[in-house]
This record gives C-alpha cells, sequence and structure tokens, in this order.
C-alpha cells in the first residue's frame, strides 16, 4: 500500500494541472503554427503508402515521414475534437478493443482511426472511396472551428 500524504497530493495534483497547461499551449502553438504543413507532409506520405501508423514515428532510425509523434498526436487529437463536436465521429463494431472512427475529406479521403487496449493505437489511411461522404468532416471544417473555438 501506498501511503500519501495530502501535502502530497496536492503537489501531484498541481503538477498535472501544470503540464495539462502547458500541453495545451503546445497545441495551440501547433495548430496555428504547424497544422496545415504537417497535414501537408501526411498527405504527401499517404499519397504513396497509403498508411501511417503512430508507431512508426517513434522509429529514429527509420522515420518514414518528418512528422513528430506531439504533432502527429496534436492533428489526431483535433481531427477528433471536432468529428466529436459535430457529431461526425464512428466505431468500428467488429473490433473488440474500443475505437473511434473520423473521416476526413482534404485533398484526398483520409480515415483516423484510434484504438484503445493495452494501450492507444491510432492509424491514418488513405481512400479512395466516397463512402461515409454523410460522417465525414472537411479539412476546412477543421480549421474554421479551431479558429473560432474558445476553450474557456
Amino acid at each position: 500500500m501506498i501511503d500519501i500524504t495530502e501535502k502530497e497530493t496536492e503537489v501531484m495534483a498541481e503538477h498535472l494541472v501544470e503540464e495539462l497547461l502547458e500541453r495545451d499551449v503546445r497545441r495551440t502553438q501547433f495548430t496555428e503554427a504547424r497544422q496545415d504543413q504537417i497535414m501537408g507532409l501526411l498527405i504527401d506520405y499517404l499519397k504513396q503508402h497509403r498508411h501511417l501508423d503512430s508507431d512508426d514515428l517513434y522509429d529514429t532510425e527509420n522515420k518514414p515521414v518528418a512528422i513528430e509523434p506531439e504533432d502527429f498526436h496534436f492533428l489526431v487529437d483535433n481531427m477528433m475534437d471536432v468529428a466529436k463536436r459535430t457529431n461526425k465521429i464512428d466505431t468500428d463494431e467488429n473490433i473488440f478493443f474500443p475505437n473511434k472512427l473520423c473521416y476526413l475529406k482534404h485533398d484526398v479521403n483520409l480515415i483516423f482511426f484510434v484504438m484503445w487496449g493495452q494501450g492507444t493505437c491510432v492509424q491514418v489511411y488513405i481512400s479512395d472511396e466516397d463512402w461515409r461522404e454523410s460522417s465525414a468532416i472537411t479539412y476546412e471544417q477543421v480549421k474554421a472551428f479551431l479558429s473560432s473555438y474558445d476553450p474557456q
């Protein structure tokens, strides 16, 4: 059993809040300064390879595309947040683990897939199909929402 004092719990809680606030600042900076560039890199990569798994971004020796893992996750978070707020998020019922799907229309059709199990799996696919038209969001919608969104 771990014996933690009330003061230690308070310090840990304050530290967690500081970390979350710092992450929000980094995410806002990403959205304002690098999101379009990262989306462009992602689309260029997917046009050639059709699929990207977030785990591949942590391979420093054979990194498939010049996207930092944090930037990739900020991009995915932004897409999923807008999809959730606009009720355009799906679930793949054929998969046992909890999961979410976001369909994004941009220069190409993208599928953002997030699955939780013993960790988090994030994958992005390119698709030539126009299925899911009714549940897709556009990149322009994402940018418009994020530029007008005030979290407070």
